[in-house]
Formats: C-alpha cells, structure tokens, sequence
C-alpha cells in the first residue's frame, strides 16, 4: 500500500474525518492498535495533501514545492539520532525548506508514525505548536498508550484531536466486498442529536427542554424508514451478503488477512499475536514474562464478553491477580480489548459491579479461544456469542468517532443473570442490546426488559435484539413499539448483517 504498491486497499469510513482534522489547527493523533492500518492512512493522507493541499508559494525570491515531511519512529537510525539531538526533525525540515518551522508563513505539514516510540519528541512538537500552531500542522500516529498517555496529556493538553481506528469493520467490508455504502445506525444518532438551527437561543433553549423538535418524526417512524432503506439494498444480494458476514465475523478485520486467501488466514493471525507480543508488549513492557503473557491472552479469550472472573484466569494460567490485572491495562492501552463498566444507578442495588472484557477483533477472539473454521464457529455457540459481540463493539466505537461528545458504552446484569449487554444513552433516548433473546424463555426476557427499563431515566428505549443468521434464513427484521412502565420500548429484532 505504500510507496505505490499495488496491494489491495480497503476504504476505511474514519478517513473523511482525517480529511476534515487537517484542515483544523489542532494537532492529529491517529491510534489504534498494531496493524491496524494508521500507517497506510497516514502515507494516503500525505499523499492526498501533496496532491491537493500544498501551495506553491514563494518565500524569499524562491518557489518552495516540497512542505510535507513524512517520519517513522520505527527506524531505528532515526530514533538514535533524536537520542542525540531532539531538534533533528527541525533541522532537517529547516534544510529543505530555508526557512526555520517557528517563521514559515505557509502551511507545513509533518507526518510522524509510531510517535510513542520516542516520546521526548512531544516536549519539541508542543514548542513548535505553541510558536507556529497556525501554519505547522502535525499528525501523528499512535499504536500503545500504555506509559505514554500521561506524557500526550502533560505534554499537549488541549491541543490534541484524537481519531480513533478500530479493526476494519463489518460494514466497511461489506462496502469494499458489494460497492454499497449503507447504514441506518449512525444516521439516527445524527437524527436524535439537536442540529443547529437559525432559530434565536430562547427557542434552541425550550426545544432542547422539551426533546422536540418542530414537525419531527416520531423515532419508530425513524428507525422503519432507515432500516427499509437497508433492507432494499441487502436483500437483492442476501447469499453474498450473509458470506461477508460471516467473513467479518470468523476472520475479523486486520487489514493483512485480506491480502492472502481464506485458508492462509488463520495463521496470519496467529503471526500477528507472536508479532504483538514481542515488537509491540516486548517494547513497552521490557521485564514482563511474554510467555504468561502469551498464555493469558488466550484465558481472557474465553472469557470475552462475559463477567470477568479475574480468579479463574489467575488459577488457569498460574499468574498472580495483581500481575493480570497489570495485563488488562496493557491489552486495552494497546487497543486489542476494551473494558465495560456497569450501568449503574444509585437506585439499583441488584446490578453487578463486575467489568466485562471484549477483544475488539473477531478473528482475533476466535483463533485465541481455538476456534478454527466458520464451521466451528457456526456450531459453538459461545464461541458464536463472544464474536457477535465484539463485532458489534466494534461498530459501535467505529460509529461513534463520528458523533460530537460520544457516549460511553456500558452494561447491565444483576445477580439473578438478566443481562443487556450494550447500554448507552443519547440524548433523550437509552439504547440497550440484548444477544440471546432466543435463549431465555419468555418470562425471563420480560423480566429482563422490566427491570431495565425501570433502572434508565429516559422514556425512550431503543432495544436491539441482534440475531446471528444463516443464508437460507433470510435478513427479515422486525420494528415494534410498546409501552412498559409508561416508557415508551421500541424493539428492533434485526438478523446482524443488517445491523450497520
């Protein structure tokens, strides 16, 4: 993918909000996790600003072409030389342009790759930023916070821009897979959200107490409208479109896989554990025993998506609690899991405190927990139940780069196991995801749906109930509204190929 190779490249949704972050006066932090793909957006984003941003301007009597640097903490050689000097990359930029970066007068744009690798180099871009934040533009990316994330928030409070990049995501590969870019989730977030308005601030006030706004659908009316959209599109190629499906959900979405055929996938993935453990923990944990380590990942595996049980992974892998804990953090400051915490009301003293750990890649959570073949994982239905899951995280955290002030992502189970695994309130409207309503009676479902609905404030509940689907099965959704505690619930029973 770089330095024009023909390698195949799948469009990423998060690169019009990169485009639209070089354009502010802030600095752009890229992170996600190792192989990602923040290297290959970072080399297409220099090279569209090459093409489309860079002026050629005239300073001093002479025609300066070149005002993009592209830099990789990677190197080895580089990072000997910021040893010695912390003001290489200034000089070197001050060469080719004749001029010094705290006086250029036009745009200059400085690309540096795996910043966390050399994190004194923050202390020299915060000088340059608070000299020249207007006409230097740095954007930098990151794969481990683990360390390093006191230093970015020391360092460059309030000047930072972070993006976000998750595995690449069900919808993404259905777009690059059937050339259809659909969605109905994310557009109604950005439906329920307040836009901004000509109206003067005494209405925008009263609008926003009243959670109305003038001749505004009712949202069962939103979401059908938004979903048949959807659903014409998906049904005209139901059997591909389940196939893609299932790819994301057996394969997962590092970038790699995709370059090789199904059968040499698999192992792509396990090079890509033994190549986090040694270049990425081997770095930024030195001391650490990367062989428990190793075998912790594979512990935590099983138990994705589940009430953590700290204790049993500590007997399985033989590693003190206090050690695996110390694990989680560099996992999840490495982006290859993410914690949930509770959804916690003060009136609620049945809820669970426990945290429930999800890795974020199916491929990855799947070949961890030995599961080897989409055969194997059509038949296991944990393994099925801890995959769907994490796709569907993955999502959520993929759309959610696009909302101003996301919300955090929760749970909610009591004791008596009712469970809804994704909890998350917007605006005037919670929206909770239940997997397995095909598993419980219906008693416990309506139990379920009972006690959460009297737990969260808001009279408005969007409650998905996903459902894994085979090809013959269809993609037949189903939208109902009712009433429960006098809040209004409006259930979307959806097959996931159609949750995009």
């Amino acid at each position: 993918m770089n330095n024009g190779s023909t390698q195949l490249y799948i469009p990423r949704f998060i690169e019009k909000k990169l485009e639209d972050s070089i354009e502010k006066e802030l600095i752009t932090m890229l992170v996600g996790a190792r192989q990602v793909g923040k290297s290959t957006l970072l080399e297409r984003l220099k090279n569209q600003v090459k093409e489309d941003k860079e002026p050629q301007n005239t300073h001093g009597g002479m025609v300066f072409k070149k005002r993009v640097f592209f830099y990789t903490l990677d190197d080895l050689s580089l990072r000997t030389a910021l040893k010695k000097d912390i003001t290489f990359l200034e000089k070197d930029i001050q060469l080719a342009l004749g001029v010094s970066l705290r006086d250029v007068k036009e745009r200059v744009f400085i690309f540096i790759d795996e910043i966390q690798k050399f994190s004194p180099l923050l202390d020299w871009i915060k000088q340059i930023y608070d000299v020249n934040g207007k006409h230097v533009k740095f954007v930098l990316t990151g794969s481990s916070v683990s360390g390093f994330k006191e230093k970015m928030v020391e360092t460059l409070a309030g000047r930072v821009e972070y993006v976000y990049l998750y595995p690449i995501n069900y919808a993404e590969l259905l777009n690059y897979r059937k050339k259809v870019s659909i969605g109905w989730l994310l557009p109604l977030l950005q439906n329920i959200a307040p836009t901004p308005t000509n109206k003067d601030a005494v209405e925008q006030i009263l609008e926003q107490i009243n959670h109305k706004k003038e001749n505004e659908k009712p949202l069962k009316e939103k979401i059908d409208e938004l979903l048949q959209q959807v659903y014409l599109v998906l049904r005209e190629n139901q059997r591909e479109v389940t196939a893609v499906f299932w790819e994301a959900l057996f394969y997962g979405g590092l970038p790699r896989i995709f370059q090789v055929p199904l059968q040499q996938r698999v192992e792509i993935i396990r090079n890509y554990v033994s190549v986090y453990l040694e270049k990425e923990i081997g770095f930024i944990a030195r001391n650490l025993d990367l062989e428990l380590f190793g075998l912790s990942l594979s512990a935590f595996a099983e138990q994705s998506g589940d009430l953590l049980n700290i204790q049993k992974v500590s007997k399985d892998v033989g590693v003190a609690r206090p050690s695996l804990y110390r694990y989680l953090d560099l996992l999840e400051n490495t982006f290859l899991i993410k914690r949930l915490y509770p959804y916690l009301r003060t009136s609620d003293k049945s809820a669970t405190k426990s945290v429930v750990m999800y890795y974020l890649d199916s491929g990855l959570v799947n070949v961890l927990s030995h599961v080897d073949s989409i055969s194997d994982l059509a038949r296991d239905h944990f393994a099925l139940l801890r995959a769907s899951r994490g796709l569907v995280l993955n999502m959520l955290l993929s759309i959610f780069e696009f909302l101003p002030n996301p919300p955090r992502i929760t749970y909610w189970a009591d004791y008596n196991d009712h469970r809804v695994d994704f909890v998350f309130d917007w605006h005037n409207v919670t929206f909770g995801f239940i997997f397995e309503p095909h598993k419980m009676d219906a008693r416990k479902f309506d139990t379920t749906l009972s006690k959460f609905v009297e737990l969260v404030k808001n009279n408005q509940i969007v409650l998905i109930t996903p459902r894994v689907n085979l090809p013959e099965e269809g993609l037949a959704y189903k939208v109902e509204s009712f009433s429960v505690k006098n809040k209004e619930v409006i259930r979307v029973d959806i097959p996931l190929p159609v949750l995009v």
